[in-house]
């Protein structure tokens, strides 16, 4: 159809208004993608809380959450007044190890019971060596058993076991226990819920 229409410009010779001119209405599935968008969008806020944070503030989040883990653990290692102990490495719950969060878990819940300065942490070193006299691998997991032959190697009074697992779309819960190598004693558990964006940014640097 004829249509006419005026272009309106300043004496910058640019465009300040247009007249006469009507844009067609937005197509169906336009419209539906648009909905989408920012019904997603505004959920995805909702659900992580993390939008626009820097990564120094997303390390941080995490950094806070196994703070509070840690702290957690040494208050029963305190109360049970065990001095000595192994941190296994973080497995998934199909019993995975060296994955990329678990070994970044591991990582920083020794640190964080080391920070507490309740027990001694055994360092990783001596870890690595007991297993390899036990023909462990990755595979094959830390049972109880097998957990309690590692504390037992390694002159320990308690092992810290711990597991992460997917929750949903927006949470990994990792859950860490205080295991006596002596009785198979469950002397505390801990538990600390990670926002799944915050870890999969960290992970991604």
């Amino acid at each position: 159809h004829e249509e006419e229409t005026a272009v309106v410009y300043n004496s910058h010779n640019r465009v300040i208004d247009i007249i006469g001119y009507r844009p067609p209405p937005p197509s169906p599935a336009l419209t539906t993608a648009e909905e989408s968008q920012r019904r997603y969008t505004k959920l995805s806020s909702r659900s992580n809380g993390l939008d626009g944070k820097s990564s120094e503030d997303l390390t941080l989040s995490i950094d806070s959450k196994m703070m509070e883990l840690a702290h957690r653990l040494s208050t029963s290692l305190k109360d049970h007044k065990i001095v000595r102990i192994a941190v296994l490495p973080v497995q998934d719950t199909l019993g995975n190890e060296d994955q990329a969060l678990g070994n970044y878990l591991t990582e920083k819940l020794t640190a964080k019971l080391h920070e507490e300065n309740v027990a001694r942490v055994v360092e990783r070193s001596q870890l690595t060596r007991v297993k390899q006299e036990l023909y462990l691998t990755h595979s094959g997991g830390f049972d109880e058993e097998s957990a309690m032959k590692i504390g037992n190697l390694l002159g320990v009074e308690a092992v810290v076991t711990t597991l992460y697992a997917d929750v949903g779309q927006s949470s990994i819960d990792v859950t860490s226990k205080v295991v006596h190598v002596e009785t198979g004693e469950i002397l505390g558990v801990g538990t600390a819920t990670l926002p799944r964006v915050a870890v999969e940014r960290m992970l991604s640097q």
